[in-house]
C-alpha cells in the first residue's frame, strides 16, 4: 500500500486500544506496526505514535486520552523514547483530538 488511507490509520488506532500487547506492537492487513503512548499519568493524556515496522510509515495522534489498559512512557522521559524512534519516518498523517 502505497499511502494509507486516514480511515486504515483509524483502525490501527483503535487497535492499539482495544487489542493490548506487551510487546507494542499490533498486526493490521498482515502488517505489523508498532506504537507507543507517551503522557501525564495524573490524567493519561498525550499523544500516541505509530509506525509501520517494514516501510516505516508513521502517523501520531495528539492530544490524546491514553486507555487504562496501555503501558505508556511519561512525559519527562519523552526525550529517550524520541531519540528511539527510526530516523527514516515518513508521517504520513498527524492528527489533533479535541476531547
Amino acid at each position: 500500500m502505497n499511502s494509507r488511507k486516514k480511515s486504515d490509520w483509524f483502525s490501527i488506532v483503535a487497535l492499539t486500544t482495544q487489542t493490548p500487547n506487551e510487546h507494542g506492537f499490533v498486526i493490521y492487513n498482515e502488517e505489523k506496526f508498532n506504537f507507543q503512548y507517551v503522557g501525564y499519568s495524573q490524567n493519561r493524556m498525550g499523544y500516541l505514535t505509530i509506525w509501520n515496522a517494514s516501510n516505516k510509515k508513521a502517523t501520531r495522534v495528539l492530544n490524546c486520552r491514553i486507555p487504562d489498559s496501555v503501558s505508556f512512557i511519561e512525559f519527562d522521559e519523552a526525550e529517550a523514547f524520541e531519540h528511539s524512534l527510526p530516523k527514516e519516518l515518513n508521517y504520513e498523517l498527524d492528527w489533533l483530538v479535541n476531547n
